[in-house]
C-alpha cells in the first residue's frame, strides 16, 4: 500500500497547499487547509510517493495538468558598466520549466543571481527582535510557508538563509546575527534564491537546470527576478533563454 504526497497551489493564500491522499484516489481538487479556497486546478503535483519500505522523493512533473505543450523563449537585458541590471520575469498560467541556457562571450567577471518569489510577505513578527539575534520568533503562517534554505525578510530587509525551523516554539534560526532591532509585528518576507553569485567566466554555452530531476513548476504570477551585475568597462547585452513546458 501507498501513498501520494500531494500539492496544489492555493489562489487564497498565494502559496503550496500539502497533503496526502491514498495512491488509489484521484489528485486533489481543493486546498488542504481549508475546503472552501479557490485552487489552481492545473497545477497538481506528486512531490513524493510513501509505500511500506520506499520513499520516492522525485517530483513527477506530469502530474502538473498542463498541455504539455514546449516552448523556448528567449529574453535580453541591456546593462551599462558597473550597475546591476536588473528584469522581472512571470507567466499568466502554469510552466514547468525544464532548463535555460545562455552564451558568455568576453563577459568574465560578470555576476549573475535568479531569485523566484522575492520578498514574498507570509506573515508577521512575533514578537520584538533584538540587534545580535539569530532565532526569530515566527507565526504559524510562516511556518506553513516556509522551507530550510530560503531567505528571510523583515521589512524588505534581508537576513539570510532559514537554517532550521522550529514548529514547536514558533522560531526560525538565521545564520548571521541581525544587525537591528526589529518591533513586534514588522512584516517577514520570504524568497526562494536559485541562482547564487553565479560568476561568469569564459566564452562558453552555459546551461541551467539540466542536472535537475524534473521540472521546475511555477505557478500563475509567480515573479522571478533575474540580476546582472556588469563588471566591464563597456555596456553589456544579456541573452538568455528558457526552455518549459504550459
Amino acid at each position: 500500500m501507498s501513498v501520494n504526497n500531494w500539492r496544489i497551489f492555493c489562489d487564497t493564500e498565494s502559496d503550496w497547499s500539502y497533503g496526502f491522499l491514498d495512491a488509489s484516489l484521484p489528485a486533489p481538487t481543493v486546498c488542504f487547509n481549508n475546503t472552501q479556497h479557490s485552487v489552481n486546478l492545473e497545477s497538481q503535483q506528486i512531490v513524493k510517493v510513501v509505500g511500506n519500505d520506499i520513499v520516492n522523493a522525485k517530483i513527477i512533473e506530469t502530474t502538473a495538468q498542463i498541455n504539455g505543450n514546449f516552448r523556448c523563449q528567449g529574453f535580453s537585458m541591456n546593462i551599462e558598466p558597473g550597475p546591476t541590471g536588473s528584469l522581472t520575469l512571470s507567466w499568466p498560467y502554469t510552466i514547468c520549466v525544464l532548463e535555460s541556457f545562455f552564451t558568455s562571450k568576453s563577459q568574465d567577471g560578470d555576476v549573475i543571481n535568479c531569485t523566484t518569489g522575492p520578498n514574498t510577505i507570509v506573515s508577521v513578527l512575533g514578537s520584538d527582535l533584538s540587534s545580535g539575534s539569530t532565532v526569530i520568533p515566527v507565526t504559524q503562517t510562516f511556518i506553513e510557508h516556509a522551507y530550510v534554505g530560503y531567505e528571510i525578510l523583515i521589512n524588505g530587509v534581508n537576513l539570510g538563509e532559514i537554517i532550521s525551523i522550529d514548529p514547536a516554539n514558533m522560531t526560525a534560526t538565521i545564520v548571521t546575527p541581525t544587525t537591528q532591532i526589529f518591533t513586534a509585528g514588522g512584516y517577514i518576507g520570504i524568497q526562494q534564491v536559485n541562482i547564487i553569485n553565479f560568476v561568469v567566466n569564459g566564452d562558453v554555452r552555459v546551461i541551467i537546470g539540466r542536472s535537475k530531476i524534473g521540472a521546475k513548476t511555477l505557478p500563475p504570477n509567480m515573479n522571478v527576478l533575474i540580476t546582472y551585475t556588469n563588471n566591464q568597462s563597456v555596456p553589456i547585452l544579456f541573452t538568455f533563454q528558457v526552455e518549459y513546458l504550459y
